[in-house]
């Protein structure tokens, strides 16, 4: 299964990719963050195939669609805090679910930290 941590850089995120890492199960796991060199920091922490890091914006609707197609679960770790209040676009559980329904994509499973 293909799993896409959103705010995959963050406290909350590293701890759950680390999780991840350490289940057989999971084939590929997707560090995606907004802090594209925190992403590639917490997927070469975990020392393991099947990690990649990626840039991500969840305001950019078009990228996020690309991002999320193809995944088995998204898992939200997007802070809602930003010191520079630049970006606000915090998602819920329920608003990526709406999403990935708009966007008519296949995703078995979203959960949020």
């Amino acid at each position: 299964m293909r799993i896409v941590v959103l705010g995959g850089a963050g406290i909350i995120g590293r701890a759950i990719a680390r999780d991840l890492a350490d289940d057989g199960a999971v084939k590929e796991i997707v560090i995606a963050d907004l802090d594209p060199e925190g992403a590639r920091a917490a997927a070469g922490a975990l020392k393991r195939g099947g990690v990649t890091a990626v840039a991500a914006d969840v305001s950019d609707h078009a990228a996020l669609v690309k991002l999320i197609r193809g995944a088995g679960a998204v898992i939200n770790s997007v802070l809602d805090y930003d010191p520079d209040a630049a970006r606000t676009d915090k998602r819920s559980a329920h608003q990526i679910i709406d999403f990935v329904r708009q966007h008519g994509l296949k995703v078995e499973w979203v959960l949020e930290t």
